[in-house]
């Protein structure tokens, strides 16, 4: 997800609660910083040396260390925020993020759950226990977390988005489409909702939506620049070849194979691919 920097717009930041001008440096950043990690990294750690008791700093410096894969720094400066602030909601909420990045998947749904305990509609906590509870097996907990949010938040594509993927591997394909549909309507750009409803139309055979879905992520990506993943590419390959246009799946496969050169999986999925293609 791409919530993680929701906090580089400074939205619901209390004015009174940041008392110099460096320290607004990390809450009035620019959204368009998302995904510039090391730039994003960078900064807080300027409003930190300028601000030593500044627990939110540590909080964002902690969060971004994270996005980074840098787990350990992140952890120290997420306890630094919990010492500084036990009780602020982000330094809750990022401790668990970083638990949630270093694979922690119980410990950090037992911080997401804190924040809930106190601030039960925080939306994109909610978000991040829904997909926790799904990965961690518990999907009807996930149903029912990510159905409290779009409860309070009808418009939170991200939520229909998660709620069709867990309705999706439980084998509740029309609940499923319904959510997925719902996500796109909301955002007809979210790459994740459209190659989710291809990878739903290809397992049910409708091969044509299954494209459409496809060829519409691959042009969102472009706009948004969230990637299409190589696995998206081998479907997409998979459709053209179930109705016969294999110089198509041969392009989609190529693709997949020049992205994720290393998984095997992916490589598998593509020399199976360009054998039915020559047969």
């Amino acid at each position: 997800t791409d919530d993680r920097f929701h906090w580089l717009s400074g939205e619901g930041i209390n004015p009174n609660s940041v008392n110099n001008a460096s320290q607004w440096k990390v809450l009035l950043r620019p959204a368009t910083l998302q995904g510039r990690i090391a730039e994003a990294i960078e900064l807080c750690q300027s409003v930190v040396n300028d601000a030593p008791e500044y627990a939110l700093g540590y909080a964002y410096l902690a969060e971004a260390q994270a996005s980074a894969g840098n787990f350990a720094a992140a952890r120290a400066n997420a306890q630094r925020a919990l010492n500084l602030a036990p009780g602020e909601l982000d330094a809750i909420r990022n401790m668990g993020y970083v638990q949630e990045m270093s694979g922690q998947i119980n410990t950090a749904i037992g911080y997401y759950q804190q924040v809930l305990d106190r601030w039960p509609n925080t939306p994109h906590v909610l978000l991040a226990l829904g997909r926790l509870y799904f990965i961690n097996g518990q999907s009807a907990r996930a149903v029912s977390t990510l159905r409290q949010l779009t409860g309070i938040d009808p418009q939170n594509a991200d939520a229909y988005h998660q709620l069709g993927v867990v309705f999706q591997t439980l084998g509740e394909f029309g609940q499923a489409r319904l959510a997925l549909d719902k996500a796109i309507e909301l955002d007809p750009l979210h790459v994740r909702a459209l190659t989710q409803r291809g990878s739903l139309n290809f397992q049910t055979r409708n091969y044509f939506g299954s494209l459409e879905d496809y060829t519409r992520a691959i042009s969102a990506s472009q706009v948004t620049g969230v990637a299409v993943k190589p696995i998206d590419y081998v479907n997409l390959g998979f459709a053209y070849r179930w109705i016969q246009e294999c110089p198509r799946a041969l392009e989609a496969w190529n693709i997949a194979a020049s992205l994720a050169p290393e998984d095997e999986s992916v490589q598998q999925y593509v020399r199976v691919g360009y054998s039915q293609c020559s047969q």
